[in-house]
């Protein structure tokens, strides 16, 4: 690999493993993570074993797996994968992901590869999660490289290139796949759509190829997360009321971690991973024929979007909320009396703490339910 990556974007090596984990141990908050994760397990003994984790795949069998199996028995009814039967050990993947949750959806991910013996990916996150040294290590040491929200105008073409180019470089030199979110930050109204301006940015690192032959190279497979409940579901209200009357919306001071901690702990119901086919040359082929570049990644686009769409997993809560904002009986016959009145229930409750106009807020709160109905249905597909 090229050393000329800023430090921000490489995650990492293994010889600053220990020193990471050597910090962690200082902090208030890894210890009590620790004490969480090893009840059972005397201090001394769990401190033994960090210190002998070599590599960020060791940290990840030994430390975040045991996290997640955590989080899903406390927080998850079932949590389940398809679709592995579409990927291959010997190959890597650049996954572009819908966005959910801010950490969950990626580790939830790889966990579950791990499982089924593949190896983990390389995570891209925004650089609004490592406001503290110690979380910006518990997410370098699961393979992570930071992705800056922020750049001055002056600068965006070199940083966007330099993250264009890791990113093609780990999949094609490195041999190690990458997750991707399909957009800058979450969607927040349950609408998955990929941004042409991340496709652009994975473009640039090699333009002299033809357009088949540059995103052929990065082996696209489109992932989809479906949550039956998201425990920040009134957390996102606030910025998609802000949005519709047409005013800035501010984050509140560590809003970000509240929603991180939010998310790990709260009720989620079944939760659902589906991994889609590989984007392939042949699906690329017609594409790179259309003349102008944006409308190239607009079919591109569209092509990761059906899959995320189709392949997401529909809960009762998805069918309740399309049937209540619609006011209709389209899909009782895809939940029950009793778990359309415990879904009113929750509603109720997550909406309680907010301001604003309950009608307001009610319809906000079931388009993030009903809107992967929608998409659904939009393209075709019988429900």
């Amino acid at each position: 690999m090229p050393q000329s990556f800023s430090s921000d974007i490489l995650p990492l090596k293994n010889e600053e493993i220990q020193p990471a984990i050597d910090y962690l141990l200082k902090t208030r908050e890894f210890n009590s993570t620790l004490g969480y994760l090893f009840p059972d397990i005397e201090k001394k003994k769990v401190v033994e074993m960090l210190k002998s984790i070599k590599s960020s795949d060791e940290f990840q069998t030994r430390i975040t797996a045991k996290a997640v199996d955590f989080i899903i028995e406390r927080s998850m009814d079932e949590c389940t994968i398809s679709g592995i039967e579409n990927i291959q050990k010997d190959h890597f993947y650049l996954f572009i992901s819908n966005h959910r949750d801010i950490v969950l959806d990626s580790g939830i991910f790889n966990y579950h590869i791990k499982k089924e013996g593949f190896n983990t990916t390389e995570m891209a996150i925004g650089d609004n999660l490592v406001t503290s040294k110690w979380l910006a290590l518990i997410f370098s040491l699961n393979k992570s490289f930071t992705v800056k929200r922020s750049v001055p105008l002056s600068l965006v073409l070199e940083y966007s290139l330099d993250l264009s180019r890791y990113i093609r470089e780990a999949i094609t030199l490195k041999r190690s796949s990458v997750w991707l979110a399909q957009r800058e930050g979450r969607a927040k109204d349950g609408n998955d759509a990929t941004q042409g301006g991340l496709l652009k940015m994975l473009s640039i690192s090699d333009e002299d190829l033809n357009f088949m032959d540059n995103f052929g190279a990065l082996n696209i497979v489109p992932l989809s997360i479906s949550y039956e409940f998201d425990p920040t579901d009134n957390l996102k209200i606030p910025q998609l009321l802000a949005i519709e009357q047409g005013s800035k919306y501010i984050k509140k001071k560590n809003e970000d971690i509240k929603s991180i901690i939010t998310g790990i702990s709260g009720y989620k119901g079944n939760v659902h991973l589906s991994i889609g086919k590989m984007i392939s040359k042949e699906q690329l082929e017609p594409i790179s024929k259309i003349q102008r570049k944006n409308e190239r990644l607009k079919e591109l686009a569209q092509l990761i979007d059906e899959q995320i769409i189709l392949n997401y997993k529909l809960w009762p809560s998805n069918f309740i909320a399309y049937d209540l904002i619609n006011n209709s009986n389209r899909f009782t016959d895809h939940y029950t009396p009793l778990e359309k009145k415990q879904f009113k229930i929750y509603m109720k409750k997550q909406i309680s703490p907010l301001i604003g106009k309950t009608k307001i807020l009610t319809r906000l709160f079931l388009q993030q339910y009903s809107n992967p109905v929608n998409n659904q249905l939009l393209l075709g597909k019988e429900l």
